[in-house]
């Protein structure tokens, strides 16, 4: 057996390359755009509801990223290659404002 599969068939979502060490940074427990991303609510006008995704990382470059809708897939993914080059602080803001938004 090669353990190939073992974990099932990502359906649906989007497959994206991103550089090593920003998934790398991904993985770990307290990553700051995930966590960021998971505390967000959309905007009141659609209920204020928390925005619901799936994300895996691969440590080839590889991101997979599955929400509820294709607007909230791009916001997910624009907030996760921003989060590279911007500080804690600056990604908070980024991902309030743009989640707002939806």
């Amino acid at each position: 057996m090669t353990d190939e599969g073992t974990y099932g068939e990502l359906k649906g979502g989007v497959n994206t390359r991103i550089s090593l060490g920003l998934a790398r940074e991904l993985l770990l427990p307290d990553n700051v755009v995930v966590d960021a991303l998971a505390s967000s609510r959309t905007s009141s006008a659609s209920g204020g509801e928390p925005m619901a995704f799936e994300i895996a990382v691969g440590v080839n470059g590889v991101l997979w990223v599955h929400s509820t809708s294709p607007e909230c897939t791009v916001v997910i993914l624009n907030a996760i290659k921003n989060s590279e080059v911007l500080n804690e602080e600056q990604v908070r803001g980024r991902v309030k404002n743009v989640v707002s938004t939806l």
